[in-house]
């Protein structure tokens, strides 16, 4: 009996179901293992070997937001695994089951309603499987989010305990931890606004009871905040840093309620893999109407309603979780990008879904036991199956990666001409540049370690969809060529300019339906003219400038 016991309490610890989320993130993710090297990380690689942990204080290692403790993990990480791809995606999942797993304590610890334990591990589950963590837990770049959040979620459970038994010396955690957030990735900006919603909710919105035994956590949480964005601007310059204030605060608050609703039903019902690019725009514009915003601002007040008459209703619980949710997307929720790429994006969304979740779980927790649990194994089985899509696109753009990257033979050519730099496959970031170069050669340099001479330019880029995807070239007249795409559905652009015909000292480009024509203009001598072929380049002969 005593035996049984023992496992039976094992199995219901919490580090129990730490270790059972680190087995499924890992199992989940493996494919991925050798992806994610891609893009920004070449920025963060040239930091990484070209600054030492004071240049940390020193300069921030360059960049225009002031993550201090996020380039501290970056040291450690790239201390103890180099540029491995294994050791980096192990460190991953370690942040992301545990971020799972706090979701699990917390809501175990700090709320006693009926069925907790099965609403606090649905809720982590939900979490930790959801397709839109994918693009933080493989492009190796944000691996600073999964610290940010679990600095974050570590703050919020303090301010939990002290809901329930104020002390200072939880205060000084709160503290140290908000701020430790901010430091690693800003967007805990809005964490004073959830902390205020929570002690609203703990004083059952009594003013005088929040003045009385409160009032030291908001305040805190506030200084906080202030304390970062004094830091960011001693150091800096400037009070926001990143994309700033023009940009991430950009819209309007009419605008506000219907790009945090994009959110939840893309974390819900999955829009972005279940709709059409059209079908999705139809429904965005259809929440953009004022009809669908004060349809959801008295929705609003109805469960407000609800929340003052059953006060101890699952339903009630659920508002400040789904209110939370609301809040911390305020740094970015104009950042919003529902269509444009397949996965790309979704890091915004990775802070506001573990307060989303939990709202939804305990609303789902209000059905009867057969349909609840019908809905949350179909919830569980639609998840997995588009994570494992697009952690197989994951996988494959690693592949094209790492096979471009070895095939590349012309390191002291002149000049190299890419005609068809492929940008994104499967609308995850591959090789992305907007310079005079392509990011080619710094991939090449920091990545493989190569010694590049050649000036690498990519006449083209284009969203790669296939495998097998290239080019038709056809020489139409002297100097001039027709560059066509394989497939339909592929198109060419350069520097995010879409369409946009352009010239330069070497060539003109004028792009049409599957591509682009090129005409040849004062080519340097030893110069290369590539494109991508599958997992391969090929060299295009084009005469005596190819010699």
């Amino acid at each position: 009996m005593n035996t049984m016991q023992k496992y039976f309490d094992l199995f219901n610890s919490k580090l129990f179901i730490y270790f059972f989320f680190l087995f499924i993130t890992l199992f989940l993710y493996y494919p991925t293992r050798q992806a994610g090297f891609v893009s920004d990380y070449t920025s963060l690689a040239v930091q990484l070997q070209q600054y030492g942990f004071w240049d940390i204080f020193r300069n921030n290692w360059g960049f225009h937001a002031y993550i201090p403790v996020g380039y501290i993990h970056y040291w450690l990480v790239y201390i103890f695994f180099g540029l491995k791809s294994s050791g980096w995606y192990l460190v991953a999942c370690i942040w992301h089951a545990a971020n799972a797993a706090l979701l699990f304590g917390i809501l175990l610890r700090y709320f006693n309603v009926q069925g907790i334990r099965n609403i606090a591990f649905f809720s982590s589950l939900l979490f930790l499987i959801s397709p839109f963590q994918a693009e933080v837990m493989v492009w190796r770049v944000l691996l600073h989010y999964l610290l940010g959040s679990f600095l974050m979620f570590c703050a919020f459970g303090i301010a939990l305990s002290y809901l329930q038994v104020p002390a200072k010396k939880k205060l000084a955690w709160f503290f140290v931890l908000s701020l430790a957030s901010l430091m690693s990735k800003e967007y805990a900006y809005m964490l004073p606004a959830i902390i205020l919603v929570w002690t609203a909710y703990s004083a059952k919105f009594s003013v005088k009871k929040i003045a009385k035994n409160y009032i030291f956590l908001p305040l805190v949480s506030m200084l906080s905040v202030a304390t970062y964005l004094l830091s960011n601007k001693l150091m800096l310059g400037v009070w926001i840093g990143y994309r700033g204030k023009s940009e991430a605060m950009s819209g309007s608050a009419w605008e506000y309620i219907p790009r945090a609703l994009r959110y939840a039903l893309k974390y819900v019902f999955d829009t972005r893999f279940v709709l059409e690019s059209p079908q999705q725009e139809y429904l965005y514009k259809l929440l953009d109407t004022p009809a669908i915003l004060w349809t959801i601002l008295c929705g609003m007040g109805i469960l407000y309603s609800v929340y003052r008459i059953v006060s101890k209703n699952a339903k009630a619980l659920a508002l400040p979780w789904l209110l939370s949710f609301v809040l911390v997307l305020a740094p970015s929720i104009y950042l919003f990008f529902p269509t444009l790429f397949f996965g790309e994006n979704d890091r915004f969304g990775y802070y506001a879904s573990w307060f989303l979740f939990p709202g939804i779980v305990l609303l789902i927790f209000y059905l009867k036991p057969i349909i609840r649990y019908a809905v949350l194994a179909l919830l569980i089985s639609v998840n997995v199956y588009y994570l494992k899509k697009i952690n197989t696109a994951w996988a494959e753009n690693g592949m094209i990666h790492r096979a471009l990257i070895e095939d590349f033979r012309w390191e002291d050519a002149e000049y190299v001409f890419i005609l068809n730099m492929p940008n994104i496959y499967k609308g995850l970031v591959l090789f992305r540049s907007c310079g005079e170069y392509s990011i080619m050669g710094e991939e090449l340099q920091q990545i493989a370690h190569r010694d590049i001479k050649a000036k690498i330019i990519d006449v083209s880029q284009y969203n790669m969809m296939s495998l097998e995807d290239g080019l038709i070239v056809q020489k139409i007249a002297d100097k001039q060529y027709k560059i066509e795409h394989r497939t339909w559905g592929r198109w060419a652009w350069r520097c995010a300019q879409g369409e946009a015909d352009y010239e330069n000292d070497y060539y003109k480009v004028h792009f049409i339906a599957k591509g682009f024509e090129l005409t040849l203009k004062d080519i340097p001598p030893q110069s290369i003219f590539i494109y991508q072929d599958s997992l391969r380049w090929k060299r295009l002969d084009i005469g005596e400038w190819n010699q």
